[in-house]
């Protein structure tokens, strides 16, 4: 009995030192070379070099440190066995502001916030922002410049139904809602694609949000593009190049960004996801059509319009100032 025991210590402890010996000796002799990497947004740290400077002032220890928390061997399979762990036995989600709702249904909690008007910023405040709009836009209708307000739908709005229970509070006043409200008492031209999206939910065939992604659907951004260029349309008058759905069949194989999140959270088994829409369409041809220039102010909503390929087919030169701080396209990495 004591010659057992001794023998399984001996091979639990030779077990522990070699798993965590396993690293090391990937890192050396390259145990594995195809690993799956890592997706999502991080920043790479770099390897430093070492000299009497960096070594005496110890920024090569806190570099070298950095470096190798990165880069140790099989890490790729650790990050993915603890967020493993943590999403399928305490329903959690190791990436940066996500939620995990009822039925695996992804969230990121800023939409949440903003559903129950936690970071509304106050009438004083939106009522001088959205009159200083509305002399902008009779600034530019002088000028023959159409300016819409496009008010893109949320995950927490349109699925409130999906929010965890120790998220959910008593809803109040939002930014969106008593925006709304100013667009209609100042008369300021908008477009409403959240309430629409809403008065379609339960109408549609065709999901507008998916499961497993923050954004809306590749088939909402669509069906919003079509929206948005017949009010510019109606706007401007002017004819603008239209597009007719063809054919829509679902897949349960997604096109980014319908799985953003999904992907993002780097497990071993990813989040079931739902099937979802995808249309196949076909651009109308006609001399009369023009393509105008625009400018869209906005955030990650408008990735999905353009590398869909939407906006160079109807603009001819189209900006975007992401939250108004970066411009595309000559932010983009050549």
């Amino acid at each position: 009995m004591i010659l057992q025991k001794r023998i399984f210590n001996l091979l639990l402890l030779t077990g522990i030192l070699f798993a965590l010996f396993l690293p090391l000796l990937q890192s050396v002799f390259k145990l594995k070379k195809n690993i799956k990497s890592l997706k999502g947004a991080f920043v790479e740290v770099k390897e430093t070099e070492l000299n009497s400077t960096s070594w005496f002032n110890g920024d090569f220890q806190k570099a070298e440190e950095d470096y190798l928390n990165q880069n140790f061997g099989f890490r790729n399979y650790y990050v993915r066995l603890n967020n493993q762990v943590d999403y399928s036995l305490f329903n959690k989600a190791n990436v940066d502001k996500v939620v995990v709702g009822k039925g695996g249904f992804l969230y990121e909690s800023n939409y949440i916030t903003s559903y129950y008007g936690q970071n509304f910023v106050g009438k004083e405040l939106l009522e001088e922002k959205f009159k200083k709009l509305k002399d902008l836009q009779d600034v530019f209708k002088e000028l023959k410049i159409t300016l819409a307000v496009i008010f893109a739908p949320g995950k927490a709005t349109f699925y409130p139904e999906f929010i965890p229970d120790d998220w959910q509070e008593t809803k109040k006043l939002n930014n969106y809602e008593y925006s709304v409200e100013l667009c209609k008492k100042l008369d300021i031209d908008y477009i409403d694609l959240n309430a629409w999206f809403l008065k379609l939910k339960n109408i549609t065939p065709y999901d507008l949000y998916p499961k497993t992604g923050i954004h809306w659907s590749n088939y909402g951004a669509l069906i919003s593009f079509d929206t948005l260029t017949r009010h510019l349309e109606n706007r401007s008058k002017l004819n603008l190049k239209n597009f007719n759905i063809a054919n829509i069949a679902f897949s349960n194989d997604l096109i980014a960004p319908d799985d953003d999140i999904g992907i993002a959270m780097n497990l071993f088994k990813d989040v079931q996801p739902l099937p979802m829409p995808y249309a196949k369409y076909e651009w109308t041809e006609d001399s009369t059509f023009v393509k105008p220039n625009a400018l869209f102010i906005g955030d990650s909503y408008f990735w999905n319009l353009y590398y869909e390929g939407l906006i160079n087919n109807v603009f001819n030169e189209a900006k975007f100032w992401y939250y108004n701080q970066t411009v595309y396209p000559e932010s983009e990495p050549q």
